[in-house]
């Protein structure tokens, strides 16, 4: 999935419908989508205007709980009844979820945990 050096436009978020949109542009105009479907959580920092991708990944769920223990503690931000982080953990491993991270060279980084993602062409 090519998004290296596109400019995040604008996103969207879903709630009903489960999606977070990106909307990006590259250098040359070219409009995508970055549609992530049957979202459960994210999380981004740096949100501003002009944020530039690095990359998109889609990493192991393992380094997903590695990584982010005390997002795993706080039941305010699931939308998920859990008694126990790993409650929690073995519940995201049933949905067949996936942990995507945003690098940006400048600007908004962040995860999302959604069931896929897929790269969408805008025709103009």
């Amino acid at each position: 999935m090519y998004t290296h050096d596109y400019e995040i436009i604008s996103y969207q978020v879903d709630f009903e419908k489960g999606t977070f949109i990106f909307n990006i542009k590259g250098e040359q105009g070219q409009k995508k989508q970055i549609i992530f479907k049957e979202v459960l959580s994210y999380q981004f920092k740096h949100e501003m205007p002009y944020s530039i991708i690095l990359d998109l990944k889609e990493l192991p769920l393992a380094y997903f709980f590695s990584q982010n223990k005390k997002v795993l503690e706080d039941k305010e931000r699931w939308s998920i009844r859990y008694k126990s982080p790993l409650e929690l953990k073995t519940k995201i491993e049933s949905m067949g979820l996936k942990y995507y991270n945003l690098y940006a060279s400048y600007g908004m980084n962040g995860w999302i945990l959604a069931e896929s993602c897929e790269l969408r062409v805008i025709e103009d």
